[in-house]
Formats: C-alpha cells, structure tokens, sequence
C-alpha cells in the first residue's frame, strides 16, 4: 500500500457511501414507476406506459453502473483492511488509524499518543513502516 493510496482512504468511504445512497433511491424509484395504477381513472394512449417502461430501463441500466462502481470501491476497502489488519505493533496501527482512518494531523497523533512523542518522530515512524513494507 502506498501513501497516495493511504491519502485516499477516506474518499473510498465516501464514495461507497454515495453509491449505496444513490442506489437506493434507484431501487425506490424503480420499485414506484412500476406499481400498478389503482386510481380508476381511464389511461390515455398509452405512451405514458412506454415512458415508464423506458425510466426503468434507465434505471436499470444505471443500477447496474452503480454496483459496478460500488464493488470496485468495496474491493479497494478491502484491500485497506487486509493493509491494516496486517500491521501486527500496536503502536504502528494506532498512528496508521489515526493518520488515514481519521484524518489526524501528525501534530494531534502525536499529544493523542503522548510519551514524549513529537509531530516529527510518528511521520517518520509512518514512512519508515511503509517504506520497510512496500
């Protein structure tokens, strides 16, 4: 895992986040175009019906981008996870989570983790940790 992939950590969760919202509202949209018409009310020449037949091939079509897009996204968590999971010194993983989970500035990483650590000292722990590990 490189740096720039780190960095990208938290824009990966976002746009998971984005997909699965936006597939939902699809799904919704999807499951009410094509709920039978109850009102009694007589239909006219029947061009509506096409027009609703075509905003669910739409839909359709765009779901189908979307969960391709979403399990592309889902893949590169994945992999994020395996990255931290594999990082075996507590020490390590609580300045990787920091640093690209939560987005901490090397400046709170260090007084969050304290014993005299300075801003300076856990970037360089970070980029010898990768630099070892790549």
């Amino acid at each position: 895992m490189t740096l720039k992939e780190l960095r990208n950590y938290p824009y990966v969760l976002n746009a998971i986040e984005r997909y699965e919202d936006e597939l939902a509202e699809l799904y919704d949209d999807s499951a009410g175009s094509m709920s039978p018409d109850m009102s009694g009310m007589p239909h006219g020449s029947g061009s509506t019906s096409s027009k609703v037949v075509a905003g669910y091939e739409r839909n359709e079509k765009r779901i189908t981008e979307l969960t391709e897009k979403l399990n592309s996204y889902r893949e590169r968590l994945h992999r994020y996870e395996q990255f931290f999971n594999a990082i075996d010194d507590e020490y390590i993983l609580q300045i990787f989570e920091l640093r690209f989970k939560k987005q901490y500035s090397w400046e709170q990483i260090s007084a969050h983790i304290g014993g005299n650590n300075s801003k300076d000292s856990v970037k360089q722990i970070c980029y010898r940790y990768l630099k070892k590990n790549i």
